[in-house]
């Protein structure tokens, strides 16, 4: 299990309502004050976190929310709120692979070797996507009532809601408005590419395998493969101490060498 509460029906409602009014007003630091000022666990937490990553703070005040609630009733297991705030964020989910001591786990992050390419590749994709349908799926299933709320609210989706719906349309204008859309699914995908690589970069159980993104599909799958097969014949100590921990392995490379890459990501342009 997570090492987070499940949260309740109410506390998710309110999260929602809650959550929904700080991003209608662009307020994020308004939002991370709110949680906050919910207790020093969740302070910490949200201080984890992204730039509007409006998601994940809706999690912690989720939990944050069910913890209050627990705090008023007394939860049926007869567990007191604070034992359970105590096994909050942990690090460690429980049932998980990692605490599975019989196991050894070995965890792998496919990283680009070049940000530059591999975000011109996730724009081509985007354009795919527009391609094979998305202006005509997203319509169909918004017209059928067919689109779920969470859905309405991913990247691809809600921008293509956003561009079918916009208020003043003018058929002069549409190559305009039909551009800035793209440029806004393009951004968001890369942005959301962007935000996964900091996740792993934080995250020191994942070891980087560098993937040649310049070279064609067969050969840098192959190569990865192969990174990936030495790695994981190593005996377990090995693996740990000489991959996983050692600043001058392949992985501390490759992790150093996207951080860098980031800075030089702010003269793209699609």
């Amino acid at each position: 299990r997570p090492d987070a509460l499940r949260p309740t029906p109410s506390a998710l409602k309110k999260a929602t309502k809650m959550v929904t009014a700080f991003e209608e007003k662009e307020d994020w630091e308004g939002a991370i004050q709110h949680v906050q000022a919910m207790g020093e666990k969740f302070a910490q937490q949200s201080s984890k976190l992204f730039d509007r990553d409006y998601y994940r703070l809706r999690r912690i005040m989720e939990v944050a929310y069910t913890v209050d609630e627990l705090r008023r009733n007394q939860n049926e297991d007869g567990n007191d709120s604070d034992t359970l705030l105590a096994k909050l964020y942990s690090g460690q989910r429980e049932g998980g692979l990692l605490s599975m001591n019989e196991y050894d786990v070995r965890c792998f992050f496919l990283c680009p070797d070049d940000r530059m390419v591999h975000s011109k590749i996730v724009d081509e994709r985007c354009e795919q996507m527009l391609q094979r349908g998305l202006l005509r799926e997203t319509t169909e299933l918004s017209l059928a009532g067919a689109l779920p709320d969470m859905a309405t609210k991913s990247i691809g989706y809600r921008q293509t809601l956003e561009y079918l719906t916009r208020q003043g349309y003018a058929r002069e204008s549409d190559t305009d408005c039909f551009w800035q859309y793209v440029k806004d699914f393009t951004t968001a995908t890369r942005q959301y590419s962007k935000r996964q690589m900091q996740w792993f970069r934080k995250d020191n159980q994942f070891v980087f395998v560098p993937v040649q993104v310049a070279q064609n599909k067969e050969l840098r799958v192959t190569a990865a493969a192969n990174d990936i097969r030495r790695m994981a014949s190593l005996p377990h100590t090995v693996f740990h101490s000489k991959e996983r921990l050692c600043s001058g392995s392949l992985s501390a490379a490759t992790r150093e060498q996207n951080e860098k890459q980031g800075k030089g990501m702010k003269v793209y342009r699609l």
